[in-house]
């Protein structure tokens, strides 16, 4: 055994130094961040275009549409060969899926079953996975099914691989969900001379590698839903969980072990909103799990029932839809933090400890999370609608009521269905935009900047190909702002402040201000940014 150890002391630190060691993020698209609806399985075209045509009609905001297996024949699973039966003419379904503004997305194991094409290459080629004996290594698969193991210790059996993707990506197809990679025996042997035992958990690690590196090398950006993985996964976003189970129970398993798998130092992942399988979702339990869903690093819907959010009646429908919108507003916060991800190797979803190290009671804490650094968001996880939950040391603003509370303590509450506990930490800066129906249905003309001081706040702003930081400190009777170049319209919100005497700014093309004195919120209405733009309030 070769032991590494690093030393932060903090822990992001000691991220920073794991995921300089095996590989830091790449940073996924951004319409990846949108939302990915999903279902085991949508059986047909003809409910894939109805399913895309009325998330439209009914106004959510989605990016991705997945299909599982069905877009395959029946028991070859998997051979990338379409079932034009269930699914005729693809390339004109995915056309119609692009004109709605849809990406799509489509299932895959790295197995392939016996009486297929893709199998007769594979045995001709020496493509899999073998026995001591020299004989191709079979398994079962999950329907039963008798499959070959893709060897991806061959570069020339990566090559096919990834050439077999690059086709349906000319087709239309924009991301594979990697399933399976899991099922290798102990005793199998791999063209690089290495038994099952050793690679059995480097496999998911070769296997996402080889399918993500067949879309940076189509797409120019390399993106993957992939499920299992050893350490270096991180390299090949996005992971998702797996199959949980439709309770309470398991959605509170769901977010521990995300937490976990933050700590490991994936900066990306994901769970199947509602929970994979067993009986359909309560309508209560779908919500409670939308909420923190949509407020994750990546968010989809999936199960073995239907999980788009009409399924669950006019309430589920309303408040699934008020938390995608507010995914989607945040779409500029999401990815400057996603950018600090790729670049430092700190995830998006982080546990209270990533953030407040030296705060012993934290420790403890699993069931509450912080989306960047700024955002605490708590999931209701009971069916009582309690919640019990915990405030770091420092001032914090209620997201909904833009109340201002003191941490350093524990709350409990019982919240009203259509909402859960979202605070703003105090030294915050929150970028925002209007939320769109899919990334590219318009351009991003308008963010809205967010800020609650203390003292001193700064982060690098990434979004819509505009890069620069933003500073914001206080000192003595005044607050000033350093933003910019952009050509975008800004709206500035300064929290808990009192009513400014003046405002004046420089290398900003006009300023309107407002103050409300009831809710003690400074607005600026700023035009265009120059060079490095300075807005000055003066108390």
């Amino acid at each position: 055994l070769e032991y590494i150890v690093f030393y932060g002391p903090s822990f992001k630190r000691i991220l920073q130094l794991y995921t300089e060691l095996t590989g830091r993020p790449s940073l996924p698209p951004l319409w990846s961040f949108g939302l990915w609806m999903s279902r085991c399985s949508y059986r047909n075209r003809k409910e894939v275009e109805e399913i895309a045509k009325k998330i439209r009609e009914l106004k959510i905001p989605c990016d991705v549409i997945h299909i599982d297996p069905y877009w395959l024949n029946i028991g070859h699973y998997c051979d990338f060969e379409w079932n034009t039966k269930d699914f005729p003419n693809p390339e004109e379904m995915l056309a119609y899926l692009k004109k709605l503004g849809f990406k799509v997305s489509l299932w895959e194991q790295p197995y392939v079953p016996k009486g297929t094409k893709m199998y007769e290459e594979g045995v001709k080629w020496g493509y899999f996975v073998r026995r001591k004996d020299g004989s191709i290594y079979h398994i079962i698969d999950f329907t039963n099914k008798e499959v070959a193991i893709v060897d991806f210790t061959n570069p020339k059996a990566r090559e096919w691989y990834k050439n077999i993707h690059k086709r349906l990506f000319k087709m239309g197809v924009s991301v594979f969900k990697c399933d399976m990679g899991e099922a290798v025996p102990e005793d199998a042997i791999f063209y690089n001379g290495k038994t099952g035992r050793v690679m059995h958990n480097l496999y998911p690690l070769y296997y996402q590698g080889t399918v993500y590196e067949a879309t940076k090398e189509y797409f120019g950006v390399g993106l993957v839903w992939g499920r299992s993985g050893c350490a270096g996964i991180q390299r090949y976003p996005v992971q998702w969980s797996g199959d949980s189970h439709t309770t309470f129970e398991d959605m509170a398993c769901i977010l521990r072990a995300g937490l976990s798998y933050s700590l490991s130092g994936v900066a990306f992942w994901s769970h199947d909103i509602g929970g994979f399988q067993g009986p359909k979702p309560s309508p209560k339990l779908y919500i409670r799990w939308a909420q923190w869903g949509l407020l994750c690093s990546h968010s989809r819907c999936h199960g073995t029932t239907p999980r788009e959010p009409w399924e669950y009646g006019d309430d589920a429908l309303k408040i699934f839809k008020k938390f995608a919108e507010i995914r989607y507003s945040l779409l500029p916060y999401l990815y400057s933090f996603a950018y600090e991800a790729y670049k430092e190797g700190i995830p998006l979803v982080r546990p209270l400890v990533l953030e407040f190290q030296e705060d012993p009671t934290v420790r403890e804490v699993d069931l509450e999370y912080m989306l960047g650094p700024y955002l605490l968001i708590i999931p209701v996880l009971s069916e009582t609608d309690e919640v019990e939950y915990y405030l770091p040391e420092g001032l914090w603003l209620d997201w909904w009521s833009h109340k201002v509370i003191s941490g350093g303590t524990w709350k409990k509450e019982k919240v009203s269905l259509d909402r859960i506990p979202i605070y703003i930490r105090e030294n915050s800066i929150i970028p925002k935009t209007d939320v769109v129906m899919y990334i590219g249905e318009k351009e991003f003309e308008n963010i809205y900047l967010d800020i609650f001081l203390k003292d001193r706040a700064r982060m690098h702003y990434f979004f819509d190909n505009e890069e620069f930081d933003i500073d914001v400190s206080r000192e003595e009777e005044a607050i000033n702002i350093e933003l910019g170049p952009s050509s975008k319209k800004w709206q500035i919100r300064v929290f808990n402040e009192d009513k400014p005497r003046m405002i004046y700014s420089e290398q900003v093309e006009e300023i309107k201000w407002s103050y409300n004195e009831f809710k003690r919120i400074i607005t600026l209405n700023v035009g265009t940014l120059g060079k490095r733009a300075s807005v000055t309030i003066l108390f």
